[in-house]
């Protein structure tokens, strides 16, 4: 991770890119079926980073590099990115390496 991504926190780069896409907070809450203020919040910080589906979404929709949305999320909830406990769940036998 360069030093930018260490300072920057998983809402405020969802904000950034949905900033530098043009994409309006309504209009990406109604396409991730979240509230508006629900996704407002998340940019604010002032929620850690939701479940992995929706972080998956919003990956994609902005166009954005999912293995830094999910280390961002991860780090919002002081836990491993979500990518990596899915691979751990699936594949347990990774655990012993």
């Amino acid at each position: 991770m360069t030093g930018q991504h260490k300072k920057t926190t998983f809402g405020a780069c969802i904000r950034n890119l949905r900033l530098s896409r043009g994409i309006g907070l309504r209009e990406l809450a109604r396409e991730l079926g979240i509230s508006a203020p629900y996704l407002s919040d998340l940019e604010k910080d002032k929620r850690g980073a939701p479940r992995v589906e929706l972080v998956r979404t919003i990956a994609q929709i902005l166009d954005a590099d999912a293995k830094n949305i999910f280390d961002l999320a991860g780090k919002s909830r002081s836990t491993i990115a979500s990518d990596i406990e899915e691979l751990l769940i699936a594949k347990p036998e990774i655990v012993s390496l």
